[in-house]
């Protein structure tokens, strides 16, 4: 199960392990054109990925400077036309003139500790 990020219209969302299944199983339409994608891991590039190879423009919210994916993913990803924004994390996502729109704050580095 994936866990919850925890923000407002979330459950407005879809999870991308549910989006990688409905391919998995055969579904090739979908009904967006354009998908925000939350998370720069292994899933959140697996579902980016897919849903450009079925022509919908992907852009990845990444919260850190870059995602936990695998390095070598992700710049298959952006060659591919996947926008990844880091330090960018989504913190609403509302209903607005039949799409959703997803609000983001700009997030900088810390330092440990």
């Amino acid at each position: 199960m994936e866990k919850r990020i925890g923000i407002r219209g979330e459950d407005l969302t879809t999870p991308g392990l549910e989006v990688l299944r409905e391919v998995n199983r055969g579904v090739r339409r979908f009904p967006w054109r354009r998908v925000a994608v939350v998370g720069g891991g292994n899933v959140g590039i697996d579902v980016a990925r897919v849903l450009r190879r079925l022509g919908i423009e992907v852009v990845v919210y990444e919260k850190e400077e870059r995602g936990m994916a695998i390095k070598e993913e992700i710049r298959k990803a952006e060659e591919e036309g996947v926008v990844i924004r880091c330090l960018t994390m989504p913190v609403a996502v509302e209903k607005g003139d039949g799409r959703l729109v997803v609000t983001c704050v700009r997030t900088k580095l810390g330092g440990a500790g």
